[in-house]
C-alpha cells in the first residue's frame, strides 16, 4: 500500500496547489490575508465571550473585589481587572453592559477610539438626573494632554477639549484615570497596579503568609532592571541605567537578564526597586510588585504618581546624578520601615493595594453608595 500520504502544512499547500494549478507560495500570497483575518475574528469572538463569562462571574460571586490586588490593565479577558466591575466596559474586547440600566460605574479604555466612542455614543445614553464615576485606564496613553511622545497629542484633534469638557458635566460625579498627566478637580490618579499574570495568585499568597518584612536586615542596595526601547519615551530608562552602571554602582545592583520566575524571589533580597517610568506615567508595574515583595519602590514625582501618596514609596523629583546616595537610601529606609516590619502596617499597606479598596473609594462618590 506504500507509505501515507504526508499532511505536514508545506506538502498541504503543495497538494492543494497542484489541484488548483496555483503555486504553493501564490497560494499563501492569495489567501494568506484571508486566513489571518479570520483567525483574528474567531479569536476576537473568543475573547469577547471569555471576558464576558469572567465579568459575570466576577460581579455574582466576588462583588467586592475580595482577595485580589489592584488592576486596570485588560492583559487577558480572564484576568480580573477593574473594568470587570464597571456597569458598563468599553475595551478593547468591545461594550460590555446593559444599555436599558443607567450605570453607576463606567471604565473606558484610554485610547482616542474608545474614548471618541464614549463621548459620542453612550454618554449621551445617560439620563440628565443620572450620576456616575469613570474609570480610564489599560492604556499608556495619558490624559488629558497625552504626553507619551510615542502618540499623538490630543490638542490638534480635539479631544483635549472634549475630555476637559467632561469636567462640567453635572452627570459625572467623579474621574479615576489612570497616567493623569494634569492635575485636575474632580479627578484623582489610580496605579496602573499588579498586572503579571500571576499577580492575584501572588497577592493572595502574600496575605495569606501574613508576614512581617525584616527590610533592615536586608544590605542596603537598589535593585535596578529595567527593559528599555528606542525612542525619547524610554530616555528616563536610559539615564537611570547609565547610572546605575556608573556612579551608583557601589549602592545599585543591575540585573539586565532575569528569568520570570527568579524576579519575585530576587526582590526580596533587596530593601530597594528602582521604578523608573517607560510607557505612560505610571513608575511600571514594577512598583506594586515591589511592594508585594517587601521592597520600598523609588518612583518619580509626577501627577500620576500621586495616587501611591498613601503607600510606603520613595520619591524622587527627577532622575540625575543627585537622585540616589547611600545616605537618601538609609533615610527613606529609616522612616518606612515601620510599614513593612509591623505586621498590623504591614497588612494595613497590603489592603490599601488591594482592588476591594480601590472599588470602596470608586464607589463612595456614587449618591447611592
Amino acid at each position: 500500500m506504500g507509505d501515507p500520504s504526508p499532511t505536514d502544512a508545506a506538502s498541504l499547500w503543495r497538494r492543494l496547489g497542484g489541484k488548483i494549478r496555483r503555486s504553493p507560495r501564490t497560494l499563501r500570497v492569495v489567501l494568506g490575508p484571508r486566513i489571518r483575518r479570520r483567525t483574528q475574528a474567531i479569536e476576537g469572538l473568543l475573547n469577547r465571550r471569555r471576558f464576558s463569562a469572567t465579568r459575570r462571574s466576577l460581579r455574582r460571586r466576588n462583588p467586592d473585589g475580595t482577595g485580589l490586588v489592584l488592576n486596570t490593565r485588560l492583559v487577558e479577558p480572564t484576568i480580573p481587572s477593574i473594568a470587570h466591575w464597571a456597569d458598563w466596559s468599553l475595551t478593547r474586547h468591545g461594550f460590555f453592559g446593559n444599555l436599558r440600566a443607567q450605570p453607576r460605574l463606567l471604565f473606558v479604555k484610554a485610547v482616542p477610539e474608545c474614548l471618541e466612542l464614549f463621548l459620542d455614543r453612550y454618554l449621551p445614553r445617560i439620563a440628565a438626573t443620572s450620576r456616575f464615576v469613570l474609570v480610564t485606564g489599560d492604556a499608556d496613553t495619558t490624559l488629558p494632554r497625552q504626553v507619551d511622545q510615542r502618540f499623538p497629542d490630543y490638542i490638534a484633534s480635539g479631544l483635549q477639549q472634549r475630555l476637559l469638557g467632561l469636567l462640567d458635566d453635572p452627570r459625572l460625579v467623579h474621574w479615576y484615570a489612570e497616567n493623569l498627566d494634569t492635575p485636575l478637580p474632580g479627578v484623582t490618579p489610580i496605579p496602573l497596579g499588579c498586572i503579571n499574570s500571576d499577580g492575584h495568585v501572588i497577592y493572595r499568597r502574600t496575605l495569606a503568609q501574613d508576614a512581617a518584612i525584616p527590610l533592615r536586615q536586608r544590605p542596603l542596595k537598589a535593585f535596578c532592571a529595567h527593559y528599555v526601547r528606542e525612542g525619547p519615551q524610554w530616555e528616563n530608562r536610559r539615564r537611570v541605567m547609565r547610572l546605575a552602571t556608573g556612579e551608583w554602582r557601589a549602592f545599585v545592583e543591575v540585573h539586565e537578564q532575569i528569568p520570570y520566575d527568579d524576579f519575585f524571589p530576587t526582590l526580596k533580597r533587596y530593601p530597594f526597586v528602582i521604578c523608573a517610568g517607560g510607557g505612560g506615567l505610571d513608575p511600571c508595574p514594577k512598583a506594586f510588585t515591589a511592594l508585594l515583595a517587601g521592597a520600598i519602590p523609588i518612583i518619580e514625582r509626577n501627577p500620576t504618581t500621586a495616587a501611591y501618596g498613601d503607600l510606603p514609596v520613595a520619591y524622587v523629583d527627577h532622575w540625575d546624578s543627585h537622585s540616589l546616595s547611600p545616605a537618601r537610601l538609609e533615610a527613606w529606609r529609616d522612616a518606612l520601615y515601620p510599614r513593612f516590619e509591623d505586621p498590623a502596617q504591614r497588612r494595613a499597606v497590603l489592603e490599601k493595594m488591594s482592588m476591594a479598596h480601590w472599588l470602596r473609594r470608586i464607589r463612595a462618590h456614587h449618591p447611592g453608595a
